[in-house]
């Protein structure tokens, strides 16, 4: 049997340093998922030569395997960005499956639940990512109000723009009062025949980050972020989706 724990540590230190980097410069050097995945490599190794447990190993490799496949689907359809597309790859290497222990689980996850426990460790990581990303909007949102209720004219030179734009756009940024191309931040405006209007677009790799002053912007908060926050839940909770779903139905459902 793989030494699950290690498999653990070397997979938290690789999305700790990637998260740390993408949030410090935005680059990530690709030596360090050959790094972190040469070491998830080296662990099967040593499993294999200790144990012999060949048929285990030829499982794993079969499940990394589509499990690539999968992830380079998903980014090849523009899910997610080429660092972020490493890092599930990488992942996948490093710890393919995850299924904790049922002591280890909240008591909703136990019998019969615990069977619903998706064990892919990239799609659990996934999933959770995107719930972390929801938050987003609702902190842009109470941003805005709270500024709005305080009197401060932030639509003040967008006069020409619908209100349903308004509406969108409280829930996607903010208008700032300076902002520099090292605050990573992405535009959300833009003049067109002198006027400024709302601009909704994701970041190319070629758009450069958002500099002046009295602009409507949004923190480019990488994705690698919300991995890693989404890969230290799964190991705190497991899969969110799972639980959500169960909440949901336990209400609808005496």
């Amino acid at each position: 049997m793989i030494v699950v724990e290690y498999h653990i540590v070397v997979a938290a230190a690789m999305l700790l340093s990637a998260a740390y980097f993408d949030l410090r410069s935005r680059e990530i050097d690709d030596r360090l998922w050959i790094g972190f995945s040469s070491v998830g490599v080296l662990l099967y190794v040593y499993e294999l030569v200790t144990t012999g447990a060949v048929a285990g190993l030829a499982s794993i490799l079969l499940i990394i395997g589509g499990t690539a496949g999968i992830v380079l689907l998903l980014y090849r359809l523009g899910f997610y960005a080429g660092a972020d597309a490493l890092a599930l790859l990488s992942l996948s290497v490093v710890l393919p499956l995850y299924a904790p222990p049922v002591y280890a689980l909240p008591a909703m996850y136990h019998d019969p639940l615990y069977l619903l426990f998706n064990p892919v460790t990239f799609v659990v990581v996934l999933a959770n990512a995107t719930i972390w990303v929801l938050i987003l909007p609702v902190y842009f949102l109470l941003r805005n109000l709270s500024r709005l209720l305080r009197g401060e004219a932030i639509f003040a030179g967008f006069e020409d723009e619908s209100w349903w734009r308004k509406v969108a756009v409280v829930f996607l940024g903010y208008r700032m009062k300076y902002a520099t191309e090292d605050d990573f931040y992405l535009t959300l405006e833009k003049k067109v025949d002198g006027k400024r209007k709302f601009v909704f677009r994701m970041l190319n790799e070629d758009e450069e980050f958002l500099q002046g002053q009295d602009v409507w912007g949004t923190p480019g908060i990488p994705f690698l972020l919300f991995m890693t926050l989404g890969f230290f839940t799964m190991l705190l909770l497991g899969d969110i989706v799972t639980l959500l779903m169960d909440s949901l139905f336990s209400a609808l459902i005496p």
